[in-house]
């Protein structure tokens, strides 16, 4: 009963909103995936309720977020450049005009359009129905990737690993805006449930989808098939092999992009005039350069710091930022509207970012204990390739929508820490998560 009621909320506000934000003008494109999600749910009805639970609350927070943009500056778009990028690159598939440095995600969400761009304008709110639609298939198969390392079924866990997803502040910024990273973390996640059922080429089929998105996850996705292969077939048997063999293969990706420049082709489908003409060491040298030219504090000023502690502390605090909430910010948008005060929707998403890790962040952090210590070396394999991509997208990335690349992967480890929780003091337990919720209140409150 609860669920209905809230299913009926989300829908309703999310209408309403649309309503206000194209008066005279239908919200057809946000009906056709609930439409699109109900036909799909005949071939997945085990995953109904997340589906369409998430469509609802990523569309509402979507809308909300569009609609705060549209108040404060006159305009539906985020107040970056990436939602405006992509919208002119998928207005340019749709006009007949294919440049080389456009990703699968522009060609894929053009030709979708295409057919509908004859009947109408398609506006920027018309799109982003379709990243709500991708971004919550990518939910389903996270939990559907859990249960396949622990399969736990009971409806509290699942609603724990749903949480840690569309509850995380980075998923929801990837997902309700026009950006590339929902439908790369959706392709990746197809990767890795195939690569862990054992069906390697069709893993290998959507790597290269993912690649084609976004070049670095594409290869950390043939990292996992290589991982889940050779575990699988006994080809290693001890952990200590496993990590003599994982660095050679970090050893042979890397120099085979010096001789063959594969890395060329991280953002595009030709690497002749992309801005990415790179080998992969001069990028992460490059980025890190400019990282530490700039004047940061918080995160980034530990791991600019070089202090090894400090570098090391900021991990885990990488892995679950944003811990402050910044409900105003002023900022200078364009000529005609100059410095504005502007609200944040997005303070609501850091709110629940923080109530969400003051209680998950010890079982995550138990979960991974777990999963090293695992006997099963297809688990081992699964926090290795976890812990790679945190390490790479936490030293080398370092942007805040690029961790849907790992965030997609806590479910597992949720999922991980509730199989085996007998084996820890439920008091314990508790009190740290109870600690950890006073830390980052006290921090906030500091931060005032």
């Amino acid at each position: 009963m609860l669920k209905a009621l809230l299913k009926v909320i989300l829908f309703l506000a999310t209408s309403l909103i649309y309503l206000y934000l194209l008066p005279g003008n239908s919200y057809f494109f946000y009906l056709f995936y609930i439409v699109v999600l109900s036909l799909s749910f005949r071939y997945d009805r085990k995953y109904t309720d997340v589906y369409y639970l998430s469509y609802l609350i990523f569309s509402f927070w979507g809308i909300v977020a569009a609609a705060s943009y549209y108040i404060s500056y006159g305009e539906t778009f985020a107040p970056y450049v990436d939602d405006t990028f992509y919208f002119k690159n998928i207005n340019n598939v749709l006009s007949g005009e294919f440049d080389t440095n456009l990703t699968l995600y522009e060609i894929i969400v053009g030709l979708i359009y295409l057919p509908f761009s004859s009947f109408k304008e398609i506006v920027h709110l018309d799109l982003l129905p379709f990243n709500w639609f991708i971004g919550s298939l990518a939910v389903g198969q996270a939990i559907k990737l859990a249960r396949q390392f622990y399969p736990l079924k009971n409806k509290i866990y699942t609603l724990g690993a749903f949480l840690l997803i569309v509850a995380n502040s980075n998923f929801l910024e990837g997902s309700v805006h026009l950006y590339r990273d929902g439908f790369m973390a959706f392709f990746l996640l197809i990767c890795l449930n195939k690569a862990t059922e054992g069906k390697y080429f069709v893993a290998l089929v959507f790597a290269v989808f993912t690649g084609l998105i976004r070049g670095a996850n594409g290869a950390l996705a043939l990292f996992y098939i290589a991982i889940m292969f050779i575990f699988s077939r006994n080809l290693i048997r001890s952990k200590s092999q496993a990590g003599v063999v994982i660095s050679i293969f970090l050893l042979v990706a890397i120099l085979g992009d010096q001789m063959i420049g594969y890395s060329n082709y991280m953002r595009s489908f030709n690497s002749e005039g992309s801005t990415d003409n790179i080998s992969m060491t001069e990028r992460i040298s490059n980025r890190y350069d400019k990282f530490l030219d700039e004047d940061m504090g918080g995160i980034g000023g530990m791991l600019q710091s070089g202090n090894p502690i400090l570098m090391a502390a900021a991990l885990p605090i990488t892995m679950i930022s944003p811990i402050q909430v910044k409900p105003f910010v002023r900022a200078e948008y364009s000529d005609a509207w100059g410095w504005i005060v502007r609200f944040r929707s997005e303070s609501f998403w850091e709110i629940g970012n923080i109530l969400l890790w003051s209680f998950c962040f010890y079982p995550i952090i138990l979960g991974i204990w777990i999963m090293i210590k695992d006997k099963n070396l297809k688990h081992f394999g699964a926090i290795l390739f976890f812990l790679t991509t945190l390490i790479a997208i936490s030293y080398i990335s370092m942007q805040l929508r690029h961790k849907i690349g790992y965030i997609i992967l806590f479910p597992i480890l949720y999922n991980a820490y509730y199989t085996h929780r007998e084996k820890f003091n439920r008091r314990n337990v508790i009190l740290i998560q109870g600690c950890t919720f006073a830390v980052l209140l006290l921090y906030n409150i500091y931060s005032l």
